[in-house]
């Protein structure tokens, strides 16, 4: 008997008719579709199939192989009857940056252009509600090129084939390159948003992101003196200061 229909064996042998409504169970399958309701029937044969009955009275007869997990209905457990999924995933999303407000020394090399956001994450399903993952991105300034580096944290606040998501990123970002008396664009970044999130299937969907971004950076601020003697030269420094950007992102996730 293949390992995978064990777990499911054993707990369906275990269950009673007493404690049917208590123990009711979410059915998730690969292809979106979610179901409440109770384990009838397990086959054992070589099809390897699950009977499902739903709370509204409908009988599912389901091979084992198009089922992503089931769970029980109080998804505050985390207490998964069966799971068929990876728990490792990846994001990729683009989209575009607008200034929001910008430091006294930026404001003299103003931001006119939207900044381009490329990025990807590489992800782990702590549970079904909190995911965990390391984001890479390449952001397109009009004066530089920035690489952020970031841990990224996102929930889904309830289970759907649509769901609200809220995610926070916080990491470090490197440049490769800028103009003479740009930012350098190293420093911290904090992203704080929220979006939906369209299932197509259980491994799959579309996300639309909205956030709000803060990037702390140094400025190579170049400024005049006049010496004892009268003679006027430039002297450089780095000056740190923090940018406010609103970001648009759409994204994949499989």
């Amino acid at each position: 008997m293949p390992k995978k229909l064990i777990t499911l064996l054993l707990l369906f042998l275990l269950g009673s008719a007493v404690y049917a409504q208590k123990n009711e169970k979410v059915l998730f399958l690969k292809n979106g579709s979610i179901i409440h309701g109770q384990i009838l029937e397990l086959s054992t044969d070589s099809t390897s199939t699950i009977t499902f009955e739903s709370t509204d009275g409908n009988i599912f007869v389901i091979e084992l192989d198009e089922v992503a997990k089931i769970i029980y209905s109080d998804l505050n457990d985390s207490m998964y009857v069966y799971s068929n999924v990876s728990k490792l995933y990846n994001i990729m999303r683009t989209g575009l940056g607008f200034i929001a407000s910008l430091s006294k020394y930026e404001l003299r090399h103003p931001l006119n252009e939207p900044i381009l956001e490329i990025g990807i994450i590489f992800g782990y399903r702590m549970n079904d509600l909190l995911n965990v993952g390391l984001g890479f991105e390449y952001n397109k300034y009009p004066d530089r090129n920035v690489v952020p580096i970031y841990l990224d944290v996102r929930t889904n606040i309830f289970l759907n084939r649509v769901m609200p998501i809220l995610f926070v990123d916080i990491g470090y970002s490197l440049t490769l390159g800028g103009q003479e008396n740009s930012s350098t664009g190293e420093g911290i970044i904090l992203n704080i948003g929220t979006g939906i999130e369209f299932m197509f299937s259980y491994s799959k969907s579309l996300l639309i992101e909205l956030s709000f971004r803060q990037q702390w950076t140094k400025l190579n601020e170049f400024r005049t003196f006049e010496d004892f003697f009268g003679q006027v030269f430039l002297k450089g420094e780095q000056v740190s200061v923090a940018n406010n950007f609103v970001s648009i992102m759409v994204g994949f996730k499989f």
